[in-house]
């Protein structure tokens, strides 16, 4: 018998779930030793021969079971840590800087080495110089989505080739399945104590992820993602949409339809020639099935939303058949991401809802994967327009932004393709001691988004930031609307703070906005500010690129420039 090491467990786990997991893969397994300790999870799991052990490692190692992702391992006398990591799923356009550059986060990486397995799978051994380094980085990585493709992580063994162990045979993307529900029954889905979410994962082996913080800007709904296999992920959305349904009955509410979250650019095929693919799910299920419309899209980079209404059976069924079509053309556009990159001149952050680290459970911004000019109609024909957004930030956490040798603000504009500048510390405005610092970030949304999310991230899970952008002085009133009502009605949907501090005694052409709260809401109440401009450059006949954003107060509006 051979013995693993099984890592990074749930609280929730218990023996006959982890013994189901490897049942499941056809793996023979004997003793199962579970130890649970006030800081972690783990297990020994005793398994017939080295060949099944192998196979366990490479296809468990990163699986996700309840709430987080097993680490599987060889077992270790006294668990000695290696000093190298092994990475895994690296897709082969992604350049040794950028995995230098995310690992130089946990510590000093003395080499990092490429292993040519013959696919379109990288596998790379990094070299830190602490085995503590490697484990954090082990920890923090598995599950990590670069350049569109979730990281398998994992101690680097030497005496186990990873050309001998099957690892071209890579699992799919993961695809996990997103829905809303309405903000006042997330309180019975999640149960007293939380023992309705547990049984619900528990029962379904999927992982079930709710945002608990803010609803979707625009809405009084909140995020649900649900990780696992397929039929997991179903079963779960079918216990969750009964919870919902009885809520509702309780509360008087009416019928309370399911609603899917997918990318924007996977509706077409959904949908269908002639629409033949939804009549067929409508037909074979008996639910009502309707697909947002682009016009519908709330915020920038939106996904379109899938109505399904029905008794929950009948939900359910068509519920299994969209994600089945959903999860077939994500795969398939995924195949041939190469290309689709460099097409697009460079990766993007992560995607998948809830594999950006930090940001809870759903992804405000799958832009690799979403078509870079979609921001509402008025966008659709134009090329990208460049902006400048001023963030500021904690002095305190300047050097975690920046990075050793700054390495994790390279990496930021790397994966953001923005231009970002920290403001020094005697720079005119920071002569005197000053909590914040100012970061200028300029770019196309696309960049915008992502640079704000890695700077946001990077400050806290739950950061609070001031962003501040500027508008032309002669479209302040725009802006402000009648009676405030477009700054009140931005600050409604985004829940975001606004403020426009109008001096009449100015002479700058450039009036600063300034936005206030967690990153979401800010991005989202930035973009209806510049909408709104968008639409008054249009009227006026104006050109918008290098506007609604500025150049820099004190400064005739055009084309942004970066200070040196």
């Amino acid at each position: 018998m051979v013995k693993l090491y099984i890592g990074n467990l749930d609280r929730g786990v218990n023996e006959e779930t982890l013994a189901s997991v490897f049942r499941d893969q056809g793996l023979e397994i004997g003793d199962i030793q579970l130890h649970c300790k006030p800081r972690n999870c783990f297990a020994f799991v005793e398994i017939s021969d080295q060949t099944s052990a192998d196979q366990a490692i490479d296809t468990l190692n990163g699986f996700q079971l309840l709430s987080t992702a097993m680490q599987v391992e060889p077992s270790v006398s006294k668990r000695r840590f290696s000093k190298q990591i092994l990475l895994r799923n690296v897709l082969p356009h992604v350049n040794q800087q950028q995995v230098d550059d995310l690992c130089s986060t946990f510590g000093q990486v003395q080499n990092s080495e490429k292993l040519n397995l013959g696919g379109r799978e990288e596998v790379i051994v990094v070299t830190f110089e602490t085995p503590e380094q490697a484990q954090q980085a082990v920890s923090q990585l598995s599950g990590f989505e670069l350049a569109g493709q979730v990281l398998r992580v994992s101690f680097f063994n030497p005496r186990r080739s990873p050309r001998n162990s099957g690892m071209n045979n890579q699992r799919p993307p993961e695809f996990p399945l997103r829905i809303l529900v309405p903000s006042d029954c997330v309180g019975a889905i999640i149960g007293k104590g939380g023992n309705t979410i547990k049984k619900i994962t528990q029962e379904t082996r999927a992982r079930v992820d709710v945002n608990r913080k803010e609803n979707l800007p625009g809405t009084n709904e909140k995020a649900i993602c649900i990780f696992g296999n397929p039929e997991n992920c179903s079963k779960a959305c079918h216990e969750i949409m009964k919870v919902v349904t009885e809520e509702a009955q309780n509360k008087n509410k009416g019928d309370i339809p399911l609603k899917v979250l997918t990318y924007n650019n996977l509706c077409g095929r959904l949908i269908g020639k002639g629409g033949t693919n939804i009549k067929n799910i409508i037909q074979e299920s008996g639910a009502e099935v309707r697909v947002s419309s682009v016009q519908e899209l709330p915020y920038p980079n939106a996904d379109r939303v899938i109505t399904v209404s029905g008794d929950t059976d009948k939900m359910a069924e068509a519920e299994d058949k969209i994600s089945r079509n959903l999860r077939s053309s994500y795969e398939n556009d995924m195949k041939s991401l190469n290309q689709q990159q460099m097409m697009m001149g460079g990766g993007m952050a992560p995607q998948g809802l809830a594999l950006m680290p930090g940001m809870g459970p759903y992804n405000p911004m799958p832009l690799m994967y979403d078509n870079p000019g979609m921001y509402g109609q008025y966008n659709q024909n134009q090329a990208p327009t460049t902006e400048v957004a001023y963030l500021y930030v904690p002095t305190s956490t300047v050097g975690a932004i920046i990075g050793k040798n700054g390495s994790h603000i390279k990496f930021v504009m790397s994966q953001s393709q923005a231009q970002i500048k920290v403001a020094d510390k005697d720079d005119e405005e920071d002569k005197v001691e000053n909590p914040e610092r100012k970061i200028t970030i300029t770019g196309n949304r696309n960049a915008q988004n992502a640079a704000q999310f890695w700077i946001f991230n990077r400050v806290s899970e739950d950061a609070r930031l001031r962003v501040e952008i500027t508008v032309p002085r002669s479209l302040v009133g725009r802006v402000i609307g009648k009676g405030g009502n477009n700054v009140r009605e931005i600050q409604r949907l985004s829940s975001a703070m606004v403020k426009i501090p109008v001096d009449p005694n100015s002479q700058e052409e450039e009036v600063p906005v300034q936005i206030f709260g967690r990153c979401r809401a800010n991005f989202y109440a930035q973009t209806q500010v510049r909408q709104i401009l968008m639409g008054q450059y249009q009227n006026q006949g104006m050109d918008p690129r290098g506007r609604g954003g500025g150049a820099g107060r004190g400064r005739r509006p055009g084309p942004p420039q970066l200070n040196d």
